[in-house]
């Protein structure tokens, strides 16, 4: 486990490297495509593209979009839902995509808004709450579609890479006690109220599986000693008991240098303590998504879920 004092190093290093494109505002949708797992021509997996899933309620907002891939053979298909990271369009995952769909699943890919800790913070934590609700919208619209292409809505396994691993594991630790303690917090503290409007109509959020690939699983923690309320909303840790029923999974490139092992590692330690089924698997990579082994990661977990 690494020395709590050099946690906060090693956070903040990581948010610097990810952080560095940022500007003073966070569009609704990034507008930075990563050029690397990209595919010129479209894969014959994508049954699906550009769909809207949410919509801000802000008049200056915008809406969010994914994407859907499945397999030739359809019919009770375990279903994934993926995260891209800091600023990372669904359309720099397609590759990655296409090999967990046709493995045997169901994919949706989200585009979702991302903020630096700093200004998803203002306004008591508006950017945080956006965030929340459009991947919880995202969820939502998953299970409620996902029989028109063939999967199985009680079969949901949530894959979140590098900053995508942070919303995810918050989502899949705290899954439907989130939106009451937003109501609550936002009540006593003048907002922020609710910030996006789902596509689907209200449904549990809980999912199945996580798959965290290079999480940047303490992204959250520097608001701690500045806002204790809004951190027991928004960290991942502050959660830990109330959902032991499902596995997690842990990925990590170990020539990672944007999120170091010892993140993981960590996040890891803590998951164990707590009663979680979990297991760190380092591959040898970087920080790019591993596409095969996490179709296989994927298939073993949706397997035990049936």
């Amino acid at each position: 486990m690494v020395d709590t004092k050099l946690r906060l190093p090693i956070v903040i290093l990581s948010l610097i490297l990810i952080s560095l494109s940022a500007c003073s505002t966070s569009p609704p949708i990034s507008t930075i495509a990563p050029s690397i797992n990209t595919m010129p021509t479209t894969p014959p997996s994508l049954v699906a593209s550009d769909i809207v899933y949410a919509s801000s309620l802000h008049e200056d907002g915008g809406s969010w979009r994914l994407d859907v891939y499945g397999p030739k053979d359809t019919g009770n298909l375990p279903v994934v839902v993926f995260l891209p990271g800091f600023q990372s369009r669904k359309e720099g995952h397609i590759q990655d995509s296409q090999v967990i769909a046709e493995s045997g699943a169901l994919v949706y890919t989200l585009d979702w808004p991302t903020w630096i800790v700093d200004l998803a913070e203002r306004e008591n934590g508006k950017g945080f709450r956006e965030m929340y609700e459009v991947v919880a919208c995202g969820i939502r619209f998953v299970k409620t579609t996902a029989p028109d292409y063939g999967g199985d809505p009680s079969n949901v396994t949530l894959i979140g890479h590098s900053y995508g691993g942070y919303l995810g594991s918050w989502i899949t630790l705290g899954a439907d006690t989130i939106d009451s303690s937003w109501d609550s917090y936002a009540a006593n503290n003048n907002g922020p109220t609710v910030q996006v409007d789902c596509v689907s109509d209200p449904a549990s959020i809980k999912v199945d599986a996580f798959i965290g690939i290079g999480g940047v699983y303490f992204w959250a923690e520097p608001i701690q000693e500045r806002n204790q309320g809004l951190w027991e909303i928004v960290s991942p840790t502050s959660h830990l008991g109330s959902k032991l029923d499902k596995p997690i999974r842990l990925l990590q490139g170990e020539r990672d240098t944007t999120s170091k092992p010892e993140i993981s590692e960590e996040f890891r330690d803590i998951l164990l303590k707590a009663g979680y089924d979990t297991k760190l698997i380092m591959y040898d990579g970087t920080h790019r998504v591993p596409a095969e082994l996490t179709a296989k990661i994927v298939q073993e977990l949706a397997g035990g879920n049936k």
